[in-house]
């Protein structure tokens, strides 16, 4: 893919659906006993292979542009010893969660990526909900194995690092053999509580939620319809590449989930403007300054920041890059690597990453490293620079 600098830049486009509220309510139409609609979901590699999962386990499913419907078969069936994932973590513990509920044994597997990934906490939360699910492996790496059957529930204690994985976990809670109820550090939960509370609240689950707590009744799942949230941070590339090209955005969104306040603190960090209503957001450009930032409950966001730090003033430390080194690939040497070549300022440690503003990126040819986020951030420099830029090995589109 090569992108020129851009002349002029009209902040004009959609916001997009939630990739997580999209992966989430498909995982749960595996509880369902009825008719599951999924309304305005996000079309990617990493949710149309749980629907590929759905399906190789029985399932009708019948997708549109506008939506997806799912039809429970009469038992579950395994026509195949294992099922893939490709590269997605996400997909791997929901769908683990999932079918651990069920009377089968089915091997978990994905990608070279995800195979890759040593998943020790997300197999800690597994067992300590009494889920009996396994790595194949001595270093808990993909693929994972699971005895579906029935799963214990009962008083789960999560660890900060676990907290992450309550999504996951949410799913098989409705059908555990006692009530579940989930206790963890209430700090910066928000962003992995909120989307079970929006997703099952939709599907009529019984959930109770108080600070640092979630409670859930063992339970049916009815058939449901869902309509999937638009995210501000889904289109973050396109906010920031507008805000460097001096444009000013309006969005009238719905309710503001916890990532989309936590990428709006981070614009407020870096300098740009932000004007909230119960109606509106107003973000408004200027010439961003350095900042400090903490990415660790946004690994995603990692590489659309680096870039905005190249053209902000002065210095910038971006640190909690823990899970962004173990995602499907390592976004951190990634996006590394492709500020160097485009000739930013950036230095890069065990912890954090530093990178001084205010540089001239020239052109270059550079990966995204398989990933949207790592594709798109290249972009912005590219659209940026003084000269043609080049993004290679670009992940699947989006639509």
């Amino acid at each position: 893919m090569v992108v020129r600098p851009a002349e002029e830049v009209r902040p004009e486009f959609p916001l997009l659906p939630s990739k997580l509220h999209t992966q989430l309510a498909c995982a749960l139409s595996l509880l369902a006993r009825e008719k599951v609609e999924v309304r305005s979901p996000l079309s990617s590699s990493e949710t149309r292979v749980i629907l590929k999962v759905i399906e190789d386990l029985g399932f009708l499913v019948k997708k549109s542009s506008a939506s997806w419907t799912i039809y429970p078969p009469d038992r579950i069936t395994l026509t195949k010893k294992s099922l893939s994932v490709g590269s997605s973590a996400t997909a791997l513990a929901m769908l683990s969660s999932a079918l651990s509920l069920f009377r089968i044994s089915v091997v978990l597997t994905g990608d070279s990526t995800l195979r890759a990934r040593k998943m020790s906490s997300l197999l800690s939360a597994f067992h300590k909900m009494g889920l009996d699910v396994h790595s194949t492996k001595k270093d808990d790496t993909p693929p994972f194995i699971v005895f579906g059957g029935e799963a214990g529930g009962g008083r789960v204690s999560l660890t900060a690092g676990e907290v992450r994985h309550l999504p996951a976990l949410a799913v098989a809670a409705p059908g555990t053999a006692e009530d579940t109820v989930f206790q963890f550090p209430a700090k910066d939960a928000r962003l992995f509580v909120e989307p079970v509370l929006d997703v099952f609240g939709q599907a009529r689950v019984r959930v109770e939620s108080m600070p640092g707590i979630l409670a859930f009744p063992k339970q049916t799942v009815s058939g449901f319809t869902y309509t999937v949230r638009e995210e501000l941070s889904s289109s973050a590339p396109f906010i920031i590449l507008s805000l460097l090209r001096g444009r000013e955005i309006r969005f009238r969104p719905g309710k503001i989930s916890g990532r989309d306040q936590l990428f709006l603190s981070l614009l407020r960090k870096f300098g740009f403007g932000v004007s909230q209503t119960t109606r509106s957001i107003r973000l408004c450009a200027g010439r961003p300054r350095g900042a400090s930032v903490d990415l660790s409950q946004a690994p995603e966001l990692l590489p659309i920041f680096a870039v905005l730090s190249c053209f902000a003033r002065g210095r910038s430390e971006i640190r909690g890059l823990e899970e962004a080194r173990s995602s499907k690939s390592d976004r951190v040497q990634a996006m590394f690597t492709a500020l160097r070549r485009l000739g930013a300022d950036a230095v890069v440690y065990q912890d954090r990453m530093v990178i001084r503003g205010s540089a001239s990126l020239r052109g270059g040819e550079v990966s995204g490293a398989g990933a949207h986020a790592g594709t798109a951030a290249p972009c912005i420099a590219a659209a940026t620079a003084t000269a043609e830029g080049t993004a290679a090995e670009g992940a699947e589109g989006e639509r």
